[in-house]
């Protein structure tokens, strides 16, 4: 999936856009959306998007020395511009624009532009979309689905179904011994037991041949009854997210690119695309450990860079519709750049949606801290 960010001084037009982004699921992600340019060239580079599209002509600064800025910034961007000025086209293009747009744009136009765009920058895309913490040789990547990578690839490594999910599930319990007649019960439930047995063995053996053939550094070591799953030279997402919300300490300026990188990289749930029944206890728990790590990075946002906590927290809010400490942190951005309308406004239109959708009211702590927002 692309990561947008959008630019435009016109509030309408910026809605309408993001809009009509929305509507094309699983193709684009909006990673920020701002009116003002300079607060777009300052979070760039903590929002890592694929591209950014963007008016021309704004008061700050014109569109087209704003794409040359944001470039110098950040490498491989794609621009898109988004104009009511059709005039401007070949001077857009001049400016290594990957495209160009006339207002309105209808959403096929949108889906064109970006699925060019995805194709165009598919090793980049990729590259951004992972979480990158240390320079392993070997990537395994579980944000929405299980892919493998050796740096000498940007492609990833490719297994069937059945390997692919056997394979997800030795390395969910790889610091474990993993029970042989687990792994046929499993994974073959209405074989016999001799039967399954060969089914585990020959998928086992097509699993090590695959990734022999790939120098995947992977092995799985076989004892009496047991496997025990063997991994070196390798970066695995889930297990930097895990380590990095086991450390309870605020975060410091050094470590704020460390964060961003893991809030960025670990994009989707564990395995989600996959849907593995087996895998949604472990996935609710690796989706509890990102929520602590982009917590610690929202409170470090508010603190030290509010345009940044007000994107963080709308990324959240899509993910974490009814968090009650996320709305907190929510309305109280909102104490501080509006008036108490509209804080009053989105506390009622929260409660409203959870009465609706969940059939239940905000959580005590959440209306305290509303009432202590207002001064009551």
């Amino acid at each position: 999936m692309l990561r947008a960010v959008l630019i435009d001084d016109d509030k309408i037009s910026l809605n309408v856009l993001q809009n009509n982004l929305t509507l094309l699921d699983g193709l684009v992600e909006v990673a920020g959306v701002f009116t003002k340019p300079a607060d777009a060239v300052q979070a760039i580079n903590s929002l890592a998007p694929d591209l950014v599209m963007l008016d021309i002509e704004m008061p700050e600064i014109n569109g087209l020395e704003l794409a040359k800025e944001l470039s110098a910034k950040r490498d491989n961007l794609a621009l898109v511009f988004v104009t009511a000025h059709s005039e401007y086209a070949l001077e857009a293009f001049r400016a290594n624009a990957h495209d160009y747009l006339v207002k309105p744009c209808s959403t096929e136009d949108l889906k064109k532009v970006l699925l060019k765009i995805r194709k165009r920058l598919r090793p980049t895309a990729k590259a951004a979309s992972q979480l990158v913490v240390k320079n392993e040789p070997f990537r395994i990547r579980t944000a929405g689905n299980l892919e493998l990578y050796a740096d000498t690839d940007p492609e990833p490594i490719r297994l069937t179904d059945k390997i692919s999910e056997l394979l997800a599930y030795l390395l969910c319990q790889k610091k474990n011994k993993i029970r042989k007649r687990e792994l046929q019960a499993l994974f073959w439930p209405e074989q016999e037991p001799e039967k399954s047995m060969h089914s585990l063995y020959t998928a086992v053996y097509r699993l090590k041949s695959m990734l022999r053939k790939n120098n995947f550094p992977f092995d799985l070591l076989s004892q009496q009854g047991y496997y025990q799953v063997a991994l070196w030279d390798c970066q695995i997402d889930f297990e930097t997210v895990q380590k990095l919300a086991a450390d309870n300490q605020p975060i410091s300026d050094s470590q704020r690119e460390l964060y961003e990188t893991v809030v960025n990289g670990y994009s989707n749930k564990f395995l989600f695309s996959h849907d593995y029944s087996w895998a949604r206890g472990f996935a609710d728990q690796i989706e509890n450990d990102y929520r602590t790590i982009a917590l610690r990075l929202l409170h470090y946002y508010i603190r030290e860079q509010l345009e940044s906590a007000f994107t963080l927290s709308e990324r959240l809010e899509r993910r974490f519709p009814y968090d009650d400490e996320i709305q907190t942190l929510i309305l109280r951005l909102l104490s501080i750049r509006a008036d108490e309308t509209v804080v009053r406004q989105r506390y009622e239109k929260y409660r409203q949606r959870l009465r609706k959708e969940c059939g239940m009211p905000p959580s005590v702590a959440f209306v305290r801290s509303y009432f202590e927002l207002l001064g009551h």
